[in-house]
């Protein structure tokens, strides 16, 4: 489907790009092309003033309707800004062969909603997806091969040193805080670029993708160092603690899921600087 008169719009966006300082507006079709547990992803492009006007971009929709207010993504913005920044670090304090870049969406609130397509006396406005105010959110559509490198519950994707590397390293810059994991987007010739992660955190500040202490244990079950991050902040494993049942799985994790045992571990760790041990 192209881009023409029946394709969505959205207002222009509520926060400004991070690399050229500048809101745009966008287009996009009202057929997604990949969807996740929570989200749909559509291909749209970038209307503006700025450098990226005309550039091809990736419109994302909460599922479900449930977006109908800008608070619904600043958990979202939250974990990527948190992202950028321990990125950033990252790459002055332990430089690889590939940076570590870390993409920041744009906020906008839905304008005018495409037509159904129908006959031209009874078409409506096609709100199977995505409805009139409601707020999602635009990052560039990276070209290249997408991959998932490592997910919030303790999986890992490939062969990369460097990332996993990064998920411990914000484990020890945080004071033990927290990991910034679920890594997935393109990796290039000099740039890993990166988008959705998720942060599971002690105090779960960054949505349904932060499962919070128990994320974390299972990012160290399952870690094997590398020369890297071999000297970082290792956790304290409390092993008269155990929670159970947990397995490791390519798709993110969500707290929606969780049982009554990994929301009790999740309470019972949140003020203490150990983790729980968790097993299969």
């Amino acid at each position: 489907m192209g881009l023409g008169a029946s394709s969505h719009e959205t207002l222009m966006s509520a926060n400004k790009c991070v690399c050229c300082n500048e809101s745009y507006w966008v287009r996009f079709e009202r057929d997604y092309f990949s969807q996740g547990t929570c989200r749909w992803a559509f291909r749209g492009t970038y209307h503006g003033n700025g450098k990226h006007a005309g550039n091809k971009c990736v419109t994302k929709v909460f599922k479900d309707n449930v977006a109908r207010h800008y608070d619904s993504w600043v958990p979202d913005l939250l974990a990527s800004k948190e992202a950028v920044r321990m990125g950033k670090n990252f790459n002055r304090e332990h430089p690889t062969n590939r940076q570590i870049q870390f993409i920041t969406p744009l906020i906008c609130k839905m304008d005018k909603i495409g037509d159904s397509g129908g006959f031209l006396w009874i078409r409506d406005e096609d709100e199977r997806f995505v409805r009139k105010q409601e707020w999602v959110a635009v990052e560039p559509f990276i070209e290249g091969e997408y991959k998932k490198f490592n997910s919030n519950s303790g999986a890992v994707f490939g062969l990369s040193e460097a990332l996993p590397a990064f998920s411990h390293y914000t484990y020890d810059a945080s004071d033990r805080e927290l990991v910034v994991c679920d890594l997935q987007g393109v990796r290039s010739h000099n740039y890993y670029y990166l988008t959705d992660p998720a942060i599971c955190s002690r105090d779960e500040l960054y949505g349904p993708t932060d499962i919070g202490v128990t994320g974390i244990a299972m990012f160290f079950e399952n870690h094997i160092c590398t020369e890297i991050c071999k000297n970082f902040a290792k956790p304290n494993i409390d092993n008269d603690y155990v929670v159970k049942g947990l397995q490791p799985k390519r798709s993110s994790s969500y707290t929606f899921e969780f049982s009554g045992a990994e929301r009790a571990a999740n309470r019972y760790f949140r003020n203490r600087k150990t983790l729980p041990a968790v097993s299969e």
